[in-house]
């Protein structure tokens, strides 16, 4: 199970502004700072997101999601990851800083959740003014999602997964998950 610093399940309207999350002495201790689960029209805004093992911010399911003018420490993995079925994504006014080794955005990847493989995983996804504090682009790995809309103020750089790739990784997942627990 999950060890996340703050978690919101099945919540919808939710506002959280103007926060510092996490502490970067105690990062490793916590998989996510940030976790959403089946939440509506969440709005994360003006924090600093410090990241823990996995993810800064992790959204799973629901939808009108808003992410913006805040900052992601990546301490370990990703900075911003969405995933199963969610409608309405937007991410905007992010800089992304630290040491992360995968990716600073990922998008439509799966998880348990996820029942259906030919449906996009993540839908409605805008993108706008992110950025890397070293200047780099910002990596963006699309799973099974829809193509963000990116406007011209973000450097970005797409990398999108195979579909040979992830179906195989969907297929794995679903019997690691109906065997295992």
């Amino acid at each position: 199970m999950d060890n996340n610093y703050k978690s919101y399940c099945e919540e919808c309207g939710l506002d959280v502004r103007d926060m510092a999350i996490g502490d970067v002495n105690n990062w490793h201790t916590y998989d996510d700072m940030l976790k959403f689960s089946n939440c509506w029209n969440v709005n994360v805004n003006n924090c600093v997101v410090v990241g823990g093992k996995e993810d800064c911010v992790d959204m799973c399911r629901g939808g009108g999601y808003v992410v913006q003018n805040s900052e992601m420490l990546i301490m370990g993995k990703n900075g911003i990851t969405a995933k199963c079925g969610i409608d309405g994504l937007r991410i905007e006014g992010i800089t992304f800083n630290g040491k992360g080794h995968y990716s600073e955005i990922e998008i439509g990847m799966f998880s348990k959740y996820d029942k259906w493989p030919f449906k996009n995983a993540v839908e409605n996804i805008v993108i706008s003014d992110v950025k890397r504090s070293d200047g780099k682009r910002v990596r963006i790995w699309l799973w099974n999602s829809d193509k963000p809309i990116i406007r011209p103020n973000s450097k970005v750089w797409l990398i999108r997964v195979p579909k040979l790739i992830w179906m195989a990784y969907f297929l794995f997942r679903q019997i690691v998950v109906r065997f295992y627990g």
